[in-house]
This record gives structure tokens, C-alpha cells and sequence, in this order.
């Protein structure tokens, strides 16, 4: 995969690598080998900043951090420290934050327009998700839109085969 690769993590791929079963956050393990959390090996692939530039907007970023507070009972100072940590994954990647212009109106669900969105304004290949409904899309404006599993495997297959 080139390091050009431009890439989208939908909100549930960050909780969950963040909070979710064998997560090690705050410590970020390299991968491989797997953790057995894929949310979390597909954020140690973002940090390592080698395979693709990851992208998020400031909505995924807030939405992160209300979930964190109210659904996933996290105090404040672990949601910012959360915050803080993904925004500097993000730019060790050589990705941003985007603001994007509202221009999708293809799924029913409001919030997985935006990340729709946001892969539109950066002309991402990938958007890794959870989400059915946005894995239903796939493929969807020229990328790929696939698992945490799926997106890892492929990032690491890539590692050790450039020509994929």
C-alpha cells in the first residue's frame, strides 16, 4: 500500500480501539503481530505512520469523545487524553483534521453521511467501520469501505507483498 493511501476511521473503530476487548491504550502496541482487537491494530497502523494518512473531522473527534463520557463511563481527563492521542496519530500518519462541506445524502443515517463526507473531501480509498449499513456501500466512490479485520489484513499482507 502507498504511503499516499488516504484513509477514514468511522467513530466506532476508535472506541473501539480505544476501550474495546484486548485494547492497550493507553499504550500502543506495533503490529504485527495482531492484538486481537482490530480497532486497536488498525490505530497502531495509523501511528506508525508508514502505510496511509488517516483523516478525521472534528465531528468524529467531539462524537469520540461524548461516547467515551457517556456511554462508556470514561472520566473527562481519559476522554481528552484519548483525544489528544488520536489527534497526533492523526497527523504522525501525515493526515488531518477536515472540517468537509456537507455533500452526501446517499444513507439514511445522518452521521454515517458524514463520514461519507469526509472520505468525499479527501478523496480517501478507505474507510474502515463497523458500521452495516456503510459496509453494505461498499465499494463507494472509487474506495473501499471494509472492517477493522479486513483493513488490517490488508495493510500487513501489503508489508510483506508491496505489490498488492
Amino acid at each position: 500500500m502507498p504511503h499516499s493511501l488516504r484513509a477514514i476511521f468511522d467513530i466506532n473503530v476508535i472506541i473501539n480501539g480505544l476501550t474495546g476487548p484486548k485494547s492497550t491504550f493507553p499504550l500502543i502496541e506495533e503490529v504485527p503481530p495482531t492484538s486481537g482487537n482490530w480497532a486497536a491494530d488498525a490505530i497502531s497502523l495509523a501511528f506508525d505512520g508508514e502505510d496511509f494518512k488517516l483523516f478525521l473531522s472534528p465531528h468524529i473527534m467531539k462524537n469520540t469523545v461524548r461516547i467515551m463520557r457517556k456511554s462508556m463511563g470514561c472520566s473527562e481527563e481519559l476522554a481528552n487524553v484519548a483525544s489528544l492521542a488520536i489527534t497526533e496519530i492523526v497527523h504522525q500518519s501525515g493526515g488531518s483534521i477536515v472540517e468537509p462541506p456537507r455533500h452526501t445524502s446517499e444513507n439514511k443515517d445522518f452521521e454515517d453521511n458524514l463520514i461519507l463526507d469526509l472520505a468525499f473531501a479527501v478523496d480517501a480509498l478507505v474507510i474502515v467501520t463497523n458500521d452495516a449499513d456503510l459496509l453494505e456501500m461498499n465499494p463507494w466512490n472509487g474506495g473501499l469501505i471494509l472492517t477493522p479485520r479486513d483493513f488490517v489484513s490488508r495493510v500487513v499482507r501489503a508489508r510483506t507483498n508491496p505489490t498488492i
